[in-house]
């Protein structure tokens, strides 16, 4: 299952997504990974959850991104929940368009490898917030 959590920039939305993951340690059944773009909330995030920062791994497109995914869950099928901060900054990508692609081939990869992913995304107006309704979407 893919989870989004929006609203606009300065909402909370990543305190959210670290509170979220911490919260979600105490009862985890398998591995904890949480991503973001650098290395800000490092401290934030409980240290039993991995914590991965891209930037080290030179990660620039939505197709980089992907194959990095797998192959985390390749290298360890005990994954179960995935937490992504800033996935248009991740991704690379200036408009939503270009992650509502990706969020689909995210949702084919939760569906077959049972894991979870949780990710913050801004939406700047209705007709964004619209497409990413589709998938489990709440405020921050």
């Amino acid at each position: 299952m893919v989870r989004i959590i929006g609203g606009a920039e300065g909402t909370g939305k990543t305190q959210k997504l670290i509170e979220l993951a911490n919260s979600e340690n105490k009862e985890a059944k398998g591995l904890q990974v949480y991503i973001d773009s650098s290395l800000n909330h490092s401290r934030e995030v409980m240290t039993q959850i991995r914590f991965i920062n891209t930037s080290e791994f030179h990660v620039a497109s939505p197709e980089m991104f992907f194959g990095f995914l797998c192959g985390l869950i390749a290298g360890n099928y005990d994954i179960n929940q995935i937490y992504i901060d800033d996935i248009l900054e991740i991704l690379n990508a200036k408009h939503l368009e270009t992650a509502i692609a990706f969020l689909d081939q995210l949702e084919a990869l939760t569906k077959e490898y049972e894991c979870d992913i949780t990710l913050t995304l801004g939406a700047r107006d209705e007709d964004e917030l619209n497409l990413i309704k589709k998938y489990e979407y709440q405020e921050a």
